[in-house]
């Protein structure tokens, strides 16, 4: 399922137009991990849930806050954005909880099942998060455009 609405005959395609969707609904983690588009949700996760044994499968949306329990990202982490990219797959954007730029981008989706990724369930008073140690999130230095240009040279 592509981005762009109106290709296949319908209404849009009788009035030549189309529509794009700009954002998807979320991640579906079970039976295996599925982008699901904002069209149709509801279709989707009904043959999702047919797919995994008649169990609602867990989604992943924006917002949410998930748990990390071992690797380079554990800790508990807030879900900026959900993606499929060409470099890394299926993919999120996480934050640290308290804060709203992002931290970690580029997440790939198997490798944080593989460290124990849970979604926590938490009301609208928060998560205890008493007795649970965040990995630091290290930035890389950003790179030099023009290495060896950028020094100020002495004028006589």
């Amino acid at each position: 399922m592509g981005k762009l609405l109106g290709l296949q005959a319908g209404k849009l395609s009788v009035n030549k137009g189309v529509l794009v969707i700009p954002d998807n609904f979320g991640l579906a983690l079970d039976p295996q991990p599925t982008m699901l588009p904002f069209h149709k949700v509801w279709p989707r996760i009904q043959e999702l849930k047919k797919a995994n044994g008649g169990k609602m499968p867990r989604i992943l949306r924006n917002g949410q806050l998930i748990r990390i329990r071992r690797g380079s990202r554990a800790g508990i982490w807030r879900v900026l954005s959900t993606k499929s990219t060409e470099a890394y797959g299926l993919a999120l954007n996480l934050a640290l909880p308290d804060r709203l730029r992002l931290d970690r981008g580029n997440a790939p989706i198997a490798t944080l099942i593989q460290d124990g990724l849970e979604i926590v369930d938490c009301g609208l008073a928060g998560v205890d998060s008493s007795g649970i140690t965040i990995t630091e999130a290290k930035k890389r230095p950003p790179k030099l455009k023009n290495p060896g240009k950028g020094e100020a040279s002495s004028v006589k």
